[in-house]
C-alpha cells in the first residue's frame, strides 16, 4: 500500500466531497435502508419469508399505500416509509389505526407493520452507511 500524505489525504478528501461522490454514497445508502424498511413493512402486512403475517388481506390496499422517500436535507439524506397515502386511487383511512390501534373506543389492538421495519433500518443503518462511505472514499482512492 502507496503512502499517502496528510496534504494528499485532504485533496483526496475535498475532491470526494466536491465531486458529489459522498453524498451520492450517503443517498445510496438511503436508498437501501429505505428497501429494507418497505420489504419489512409490506411482509407484516402480507406474510411470507420469515416474517408473520399480522393482518388479514382483503383487498391489498394498505400494502399499496406504503411508500418510502429519500431525499437530501441539509444536515445528511433522511430515509422515511409512510402509509395510508392514496393507493390505486382510494385513501387508506385505516391504515393508522393498524399501526397504533384503538383500544379505547373500538378495542382494535395495535399490529405495528411500519415500526418493525424502521427499527430494521435502524439497526442497518451503520453498517450499510459505513460499507458506502467507504465506496465512495474508493472512488478518489482512498482506502482499500
Amino acid at each position: 500500500m502507496a503512502e499517502m500524505t496528510p496534504q494528499e489525504f485532504s485533496r483526496r478528501l475535498k475532491m470526494a466531497v466536491r465531486t458529489g461522490a459522498i453524498g451520492d454514497g450517503m443517498v445510496r445508502a438511503a436508498n437501501l435502508i429505505a428497501l429494507r424498511m418497505d420489504n419489512i413493512a409490506k411482509r407484516r402486512v402480507t406474510g411470507g419469508g420469515s416474517s408473520t403475517r399480522l393482518l388479514n388481506v382483503r383487498t391489498g390496499k394498505l400494502r399499496q399505500s406504503i411508500k418510502w422517500n429519500v431525499k437530501r436535507i441539509r444536515s445528511g439524506v433522511q430515509a422515511s416509509i409512510q402509509a395510508g397515502g392514496s393507493a390505486g386511487g382510494a385513501v387508506v383511512n385505516y391504515a393508522r389505526i393498524h399501526e397504533t390501534g384503538e383500544p379505547r373506543s373500538k378495542g382494535i389492538p395495535a399490529r405495528p407493520y411500519l415500526k418493525p421495519g424502521r427499527d430494521a433500518g435502524a439497526r442497518i443503518a451503520r453498517q450499510v452507511m459505513t460499507e458506502e462511505f467507504r465506496k465512495s472514499l474508493r472512488t478518489v482512492g482512498i482506502g482499500t
